[in-house]
């Protein structure tokens, strides 16, 4: 039996791990809980946001093996895995984008360890010159040479790297891409790479177009 993937219905921090299974083929079932909120001023106002179904599940007390959180993967035999990165780690290494060695995993875990530190930057002064900067950064240190961030084939590496540039109501917002990557054709090719992925396509193009 497929795993269970327990969420939201909206991108937020589940929509890394569902790119990730996209792109590796790791097959699961999605149990997510409804939301609603109201848009204010063209932007999704949390202080409306509303999710019942989960509230209910909280107090009673049925995610207690998430710390009352979501997300959280439910594999076959009922053991659980909790937190966002964990999950996707899980999905990565089980589906071979974690590297071909050692080496390579430690590396595609720098890069997003990398990716990190510039979404927690941004998300602090929302600085364009040190967004710019920090892009130009991570093009530098990037260990791939072959179209890839990390050694030969596409990783997980690429995925989050895809997710925080060029994917749909990603990490950065879409009008300030094209200027913190004029200088980056490692990164460019990187995320055309991902975007060209079949898999991924399919599963965009059949993903509900939420508010989060």
């Amino acid at each position: 039996m497929a795993p269970t993937f327990t969420y939201f219905k909206g991108r937020g921090v589940g929509e890394i791990f569902r790119l990730v299974a996209a792109v590796g083929k790791f097959e699961y079932v999605e149990d997510s809980y409804p939301f609603i909120i109201e848009m204010k001023d063209g932007a999704p106002d949390f202080s409306t946001f509303k999710r019942e179904g989960f509230v209910k599940d909280q107090a009673d007390g049925k995610l207690k093996a998430s710390m009352g959180k979501v997300p959280f993967l439910t594999l076959d035999g009922g053991a659980i895995i909790c937190q966002s990165k964990a999950i996707e780690r899980y999905a990565a290494k089980t589906t071979g984008l974690m590297g071909a060695d050692d080496v390579e995993a430690a590396q595609i875990e720098g890069m997003n360890e990398c990716v990190r530190d510039i979404k927690d930057a941004w998300g602090k002064d929302k600085d364009e010159a040190v967004l710019k900067t920090n892009i130009e950064k991570l093009e530098a240190a990037i260990p791939g040479s072959t179209g890839c961030a990390v050694g030969s084939k596409m990783s997980y590496a690429d995925v989050v790297l895809y997710h925080m540039l060029a994917a749909p109501k990603g990490a950065l917002p879409e009008d300030k891409r094209p200027a913190v990557m004029e200088a980056c054709p490692k990164l460019k090719a990187i995320c055309e790479a991902v975007a060209a992925n079949a898999e991924l396509t399919a599963y965009l193009a059949g993903r509900a177009d939420t508010a989060i």
